[in-house]
């Protein structure tokens, strides 16, 4: 068993790393000015690495179950995609593909058990609603954040995002209302939704 949940952090902390490389390369092709920044904020091997280490302290000396590590990576997944979407405006793909990647390592690594048939269908509905938002919202809720949204649904529930979904918005009514009435802000601006999002799932896990 130790064997196998070290092959589980090693995995996890590649694909962690891997995944950052190619949310850069992809933003390589976006109209940036400078694309570097982006490894300012989130270096790929230090990430990497970092998580690994803080992984292997949780398991081995606070002896914590293996799903704080798998949360811990959907955290540091939270952190990257808020950064990317205040700089670029987009979720990269790459991103989110490696998250449920690197999620379902981990959920087989650690004995953990997905949630079956019936959270499937509901969050394919789920996904179908905020495809409809998006679209009527006029992308103020970008596809980015509804692939992000939708992958956290099928790992981790629809109770879970509904919640952190209902903080979400609550973080983002307190942030814009003032900023509207002091006229620094227009009801057609556009605001990055994840790190929102990331406000939102932090208060569920405080407060729930």
């Amino acid at each position: 068993m130790v064997y196998i949940n070290i092959l589980g952090i090693i995995t996890v902390s590649l694909l962690m790393i891997f995944r950052i490389n190619l949310a850069v390369r992809f933003l390589q092709g976006k109209d940036t000015k400078n694309i570097l920044d982006i490894f300012k904020e989130i270096p790929g091997w230090p990430s990497g690495l970092l998580f690994g280490a803080m992984s292997a302290m949780l398991l081995y000396t606070w002896k914590l179950p293996g799903f704080y590590i798998q949360l811990a990576d959907f955290l540091l997944t939270l952190v990257m995609a808020a950064v990317i979407d205040v700089k670029f405006k987009v979720i990269p793909n790459y991103l989110i593909v490696c998250f449920l990647a690197a999620q379902i390592v981990a959920a087989f690594t650690f004995a953990q058990t997905f949630l079956g048939l019936w959270n499937v269908l509901i969050s394919a509905a789920v996904l179908g609603i905020l495809i409809i938002i998006s679209l009527l919202s006029k992308e103020q809720i970008g596809m980015g954040d509804v692939k992000l949204i939708a992958s956290v649904n099928l790992i981790y529930g629809w109770s879970f995002t509904l919640y952190t979904l209902f903080f979400s918005f609550l973080a983002m009514l307190i942030f814009a209302i003032p900023l509207l009435i002091l006229r620094k802000l227009k009801l057609k601006s556009q605001l990055p939704f994840a790190p929102f999002y990331l406000i939102g799932v932090i208060l569920y896990l405080l407060l729930i």
